[in-house]
């Protein structure tokens, strides 16, 4: 943040509150993303199957793979529990030199048939958040009801300071 200051700070990774929105504002992002947190509301354009799996889910019902870019997190099913992760930057290069055209457009189908329904054997894209994740909301409920969780937390927060 200094040695760019006009460049914007997004924290990501396992944000779904207000407490989480508050803790990164207090540390210097000016912004979270809250990927599986949208995915589970009534707007997202996932099938009910991927979206209802949030709910009753806890964090230890995703695993860590290697994925297109680096590590992503998957909620476990077949798919991820059949997708390891690389031990190095070597490994990742080598496996992706190994991949065939056939083997990319199949990765890429993993993804699209979970995104249509298919939750059993796609790749379901979820963060360690859905554990506390525990309903299927509208996104303006969903934002208002972070924004005000963290007003309140900073403003308690403000508090402690001396």
């Amino acid at each position: 943040m200094q040695k760019h200051p006009n460049t914007p700070v997004i924290a990501c990774g396992g944000f779904a509150t207000g407490d989480g929105l508050a803790a990164a504002l207090a540390m210097g992002a000016g912004a979270v993303a809250m990927g599986s947190r949208f995915i589970a509301s009534t707007e997202s354009e996932f099938d009910d199957g991927y979206k209802n799996i949030v709910p009753p889910a806890k964090a230890q019902d995703t695993i860590i793979v290697t994925g297109a870019l680096g590590p992503i997190r998957l909620w476990k099913n077949e798919y991820s529990l059949h997708h390891g992760l690389v031990a190095d930057k070597a490994a990742k290069m080598a496996g992706e030199a190994a991949m065939s055209q056939a083997d990319l457009i199949a990765e890429g189908k993993a993804y699209e048939a979970a995104y249509t329904g298919n939750t059993g054997t796609g790749a379901v894209l979820l963060g360690q958040s859905i554990g506390v994740i525990k309903s299927v909301e509208a996104v303006k409920k969903i934002v208002e009801e972070i924004v005000q969780d963290a007003e309140k937390r900073l403003k308690d927060a403000h508090g402690f300071i001396k």
